[in-house]
């Protein structure tokens, strides 16, 4: 990997320079004729790089990508904006509930998110397979911010397995709310 982002550093470079040199005034028609045609070369060269390095988030079959994207959207859409901060907040400010009330009504729409989670994965290690998807990239928050408001884990282990996996990986390590520069 280390090698491929070298060579497509090194090959962006080269385009660069062949880019000035075919627009300097100075460069002669054949001149510019040759800066072109490696030009070319290297462009191929830097798409194919381009796609050695791309990480594909869905997996390429259609019952792979469905199953994904549900249970990406299982949590954007019915477990994160329900812990979010603002929704807590407003239920601590506007609507005066005790910090108890807000910890029992988190806990319940985390565990019945969860329960709909750990009946849709197919760890191997990750979510669905050997490759990170989209779905890991919106588990590992959830689980994160499950263990912060100590919500029991112990009924999801394929939830807990596949959020151990992608931790493993330094991406997720260094996306850690800890990790962060304005971490308190």
């Amino acid at each position: 990997m280390v090698a491929a982002v070298k060579s497509y550093r090194a090959a962006q470079r080269e385009i660069d320079d062949l880019e000035s040199l075919i627009a300097d005034p100075a460069t002669d028609a054949e001149m510019r004729a040759i800066a072109e045609s490696e030009k070319r070369e290297l462009e191929t060269r830097r798409t194919a790089l381009e796609q050695e390095l791309r990480v594909t988030l869905l997996p390429k079959d259609a019952i792979g990508r469905a199953k994904v994207r549900a249970l990406a959207e299982l949590i954007a859409c019915d477990i994160h904006p329900l812990n979010n901060i603002g929704p807590l907040r407003y239920l601590k400010n506007e609507m005066h509930q005790e910090q108890a009330a807000i910890d029992t009504w988190y806990r319940h729409w985390v565990l019945a998110g969860f329960e709909a989670l750990e009946a849709l994965i197919e760890p191997s290690p990750y979510c669905f397979g050997k490759q990170v998807t989209l779905a890991d990239i919106c588990l590992v928050p959830q689980l994160y911010n499950a263990r912060r408001l100590k919500v029991p884990l112990d009924g999801f282990p394929k939830l807990v397995g596949a959020d151990a996996a992608c931790m493993k990986l330094p991406a997720f390590d260094r996306a850690r709310p800890e990790n962060q520069p304005d971490a308190e």
